[in-house]
This record gives structure tokens, sequence and C-alpha cells, in this order.
């Protein structure tokens, strides 16, 4: 950590984040504008909040939050993380119970949406790995030079209520289904 320099905040008034902040990912679009996907919670049990910023010089300055709108899924979907494709595509993932639809409400699922427009929209959210005990938390991906998408998430067994280990798995179309 000797050569790393602290920035300043990005969002460092209340007025526009009234509440707890997390990173959600960064990217960096073709044409350099630096994106920013930060979760703004009053409650840690709020699944609403997640904002897009902008930068056009490398983050020494942001623009105003822009409010993320991602349909939910499920009874309780939310999308929390962000990263960039090679082509500028955003993809966004988070967890949910299950829609009752095309996954049992009693499933846990991982959840990806996508934006090739640098996050001004996004396609619906769908789900990727559905699970029942252990569940599947936190995916995290990244594209490999293959052009596959690699994906990593943790499982959690809730019956002992102890976290289980780290998975991977990989997505031929960049996790389209």
């Amino acid at each position: 950590g000797l050569s790393w320099q602290c920035m300043g905040p990005i969002l460092g008034s209340v007025e526009h984040s009234p509440g707890n902040q997390w990173a959600g990912g960064l990217a960096v679009l073709p044409n350099n504008e630096l994106i920013v996907w930060m979760k703004i919670r009053e409650c840690l049990e709020d699944h609403e909040g997640n904002v897009l910023l902008r930068s056009s010089d490398g983050g020494e300055s942001w623009s105003e939050p822009e409010s993320v709108d991602v349909e939910r899924y499920g009874a309780i979907g939310c999308i929390g993380q962000m990263t960039g494709l090679a082509d500028g595509t955003l993809i966004a993932t988070g967890e949910g119970k299950g829609d009752n639809d095309l996954v049992p409400e009693s499933s846990m699922v991982n959840l990806i949406t996508r934006s090739g427009d640098g996050g001004r929209s996004w396609d619906p959210v769908q789900s990727t790995h559905a699970s029942e005990n252990p569940y599947y938390f936190d995916l995290a991906v990244t594209q490999l030079p293959n052009d596959h998408l690699l994906a990593a998430y943790w499982t959690h067994d809730m019956t002992t209520d102890c976290g289980v280990n780290v998975h991977l798995s990989t997505s031929p179309d960049l996790g389209r289904t």
C-alpha cells in the first residue's frame, strides 16, 4: 500500500447521500469516461438507493449522482455490484429470492443485468444461479481474454449459519443466457 494515494471522497455531502455509502464497482468506458456505482442505504436492510457518478478527468471531479433504475426481481432481489466489459457494456450483479415464476421463491438467485449505453438504461434483470441451501452470494464478474465471463461467488449454509467456500463459473456468452 505504499504507492496508493487517497483522492478524497466521491460524495462528501450528506445532502446527496442520506445514509451509508458503499462502492459497487468502477468501469472505464471506451470514451475514457470513468463510471462509479455506489450503493447508498439509510438502513442496511434497504434494497434501493443505487446511483452512478461519472468523471471525465480520471476521478478528480464527479457528476451529480444519477439514480440507477433497475427493476426488482422476486421478493427481495437487488443489484449492487457493477463491472465493465471491453466493448463498454456495463454488467451489474446482485442476489435475491426466486420470483416464484421461473425460480421457486424458496431459492436464492444470483442476478445479472446489463447496460449498453453507459448506465443510462438497464436490461431486465435475469437470474443466473439458483440455489437452495447452501446459498450463493455476492456474484463478482470479469471478462476473460477469450470473451467469456468469469464469475466468483461465495456459498453459505443457512442450516449451520456457516460460510462454505468460494466457487467460480464461466459463461461463454457473457452471461446473456
